[in-house]
């Protein structure tokens, strides 16, 4: 049963970001009622909330995310497609390969986005706390967005991460897959590539599926029903109960879980 006896749950009082015509007050604590007898709110009590989607796109957490999914994208692509390519693979393909297509389709499909946004849900608690990563309400996502980004709405297959993945690479797909087929022409189509070639090929293909797919993503995650969902999976006893790495092994298993 969870939380383990003894454990802290933490139950949060919210910061909104915006404007007043909003009703939303940038850095706008609600203080506990001095009457009360209760002290000030710790920031482990604290969820900070945003009024529009570009309060989340262009925060601290989902620039720095989309950097480092940049960078291990390509490096983890290289590593990982050399191995499969240059040591066992054939010396030379085709722009038509599987190599080259099914790589565009699979990772554009779903491999992408999951493999992402599996361990981004780590340091998100911390970051919204921080005000890093403001949360959205449901009503505050324009009416056209809800339309063409159904993975947004608080349904059962979208709650799970599988499923949400799956709507995610399914949208950008759409023309993630036709233009990577025909880059894949344009700069490989004038004969057979040796494999080098085709590696560095494939992991920038990725590297450019990163951006949307870390937007989306993360945009996914910054609304209320799958924030709440990321909170009551991550949430660990107090720091005086289980070490730092405990608590990093717990959240990173929590990520996984989140997949399902």
């Amino acid at each position: 049963m969870w939380p383990p006896t003894g454990g802290k749950v933490t139950y949060p009082q919210f910061i909104w970001m915006g404007d007043a015509s909003t009703d939303a007050f940038e850095d706008d604590r609600i203080a506990p009622d001095a009457s009360s007898g209760e002290g000030s709110p710790t920031s482990d009590d604290v969820t900070t909330f945003g009024s529009c989607p570009s309060d989340v796109l262009c925060s601290k957490f989902v620039l720095i995310s989309l950097v480092f999914n940049l960078i291990t994208t390509f490096g983890m692509s290289a590593l990982v497609f050399s191995i499969l390519f240059i040591f066992l693979g054939d010396p030379t393909y085709e722009w038509h390969s599987v190599n080259v297509i099914g790589v565009i389709v699979f990772g554009s499909v779903y491999l992408e986005p999951m493999l992402l946004m599996a361990l981004a849900p780590v340091t998100m608690i911390d970051a919204n706390i921080k005000g890093w990563f403001p949360i959205l309400r449901v009503e505050s996502i324009p009416p056209w967005q809800r339309n063409v980004f159904p993975f947004l709405l608080d349904r059962t297959f979208m709650r799970n991460g599988s499923g949400r993945y799956l709507i995610m690479g399914l949208i950008q797909s759409v023309i993630m897959i036709p233009l990577g087929v025909l880059m894949a022409y344009i700069i490989l189509g004038d004969r057979a590539h040796n494999a080098e070639d085709i590696v560095l090929f494939d992991a920038s293909f990725n590297t450019v599926l990163a951006i949307p797919s870390t937007f989306m993503g993360l945009y996914a995650f910054s609304i209320e029903h799958n924030y709440q969902r990321v909170r009551n999976v991550m949430e660990a006893p107090s720091e005086e109960e289980w070490s730092g790495i405990k608590t990093l092994s717990y959240r990173i298993w929590g990520g996984i879980r989140l997949i399902c």
